[in-house]
């Protein structure tokens, strides 16, 4: 079986995974073993390499909404998009009296996608890229978390990459027994070749009034979930980074409201070969 010049441009291009940094250029005496199941049954027929070039030139970042332009790069062979929609907010809590505690629970991970664009010509000449905002935290009170925002790159055309954002962390009021707040879902929803969803936030607790615990919010592609660490009562913390969950807020007795934290901004990355 002979390999034709477009698939040994894709290997070339998972090479790059291996080699970082190493222009993705291949030679006759190169042996390649293992580096996924479709290259495996390729493998059978590697000469006339030496033909094969393909460099990686520019990671274009948007952290804030905008537009790609695709005559700005006249070399450009292939895309490789990677979205991660925004993360969703904490929970805010309520305040406590003498023998009261409340804990909410931190937002979600937005979603994560991911594809190759090897034929230019698709993409149109002018992209929207959209950028999720970041759930806002609860205010100070039982005040659920918001929704982190979606992040797109071409929306609705035959190149969309897409991640929904993640959902915001539930309020929390207050009680005077042991009790459990269960956690919310990651956002699941993309489009890409590859998606990952978010992380779910996980549960808070609070065995007695005394000792509430929050628990870890949602994670992202780019990001860990975070949780307050600094005693039995505090703010939310904000995201750690892109897409991850705002964190928990806690209140043990005697204590005012506090917010949540605000979830991560989404992101678009796209690497760019020629």
């Amino acid at each position: 079986m002979s390999l034709n010049y477009q698939s040994r441009r894709i290997i070339a291009l998972a090479l790059q995974n291996t080699f970082d940094g190493v222009s993705a250029t291949l030679f006759d005496d190169l042996v390649v073993d293992d580096i996924n199941h479709y290259v495996s049954t390729l493998m059978h027929d590697l000469y006339d390499w030496s033909e094969l070039t393909m460099t990686y030139h520019q990671r274009v970042i948007f952290t804030t909404s905008g537009t790609f332009i695709k005559s700005d790069y006249p070399w450009l062979q292939y895309v490789i998009v990677h979205v991660v929609g925004a993360g969703g907010g904490g929970g805010g809590v309520a305040a406590t009296g003498a023998t009261q505690s409340a804990v909410s629970t931190g937002g979600s991970g937005g979603c994560y996608a991911r594809s190759l664009f090897s034929d230019v010509a698709s993409i149109p000449s002018s992209v929207t890229v959209t950028v999720g905002a970041g759930g806002a935290g609860g205010l100070a009170g039982a005040n659920p978390g918001s929704n982190g925002g979606e992040s797109s790159f071409g929306s609705g055309t035959g190149v969309e990459v897409s991640g929904a954002g993640g959902a915001g962390g539930l309020a929390g009021v207050t009680v005077s027994s042991a009790y459990s707040r269960v956690g919310v879902p990651g956002a699941n929803t993309g489009v890409g070749q590859i998606v990952i969803p978010g992380g779910d936030s996980q549960p808070s607790i609070s065995p007695v009034y005394l000792y509430p615990a929050p628990g870890k919010s949602g994670e992202s592609y780019f990001s860990f979930g975070i949780v307050f660490t600094g005693g039995y009562s505090g703010n939310g913390p904000d995201a750690a980074s892109y897409g991850g969950g705002g964190g928990a807020a806690v209140n043990a007795n005697r204590q005012a409201a506090r917010p949540g934290g605000a979830g991560g901004d989404g992101l678009v990355i796209l690497d760019l070969w020629g």
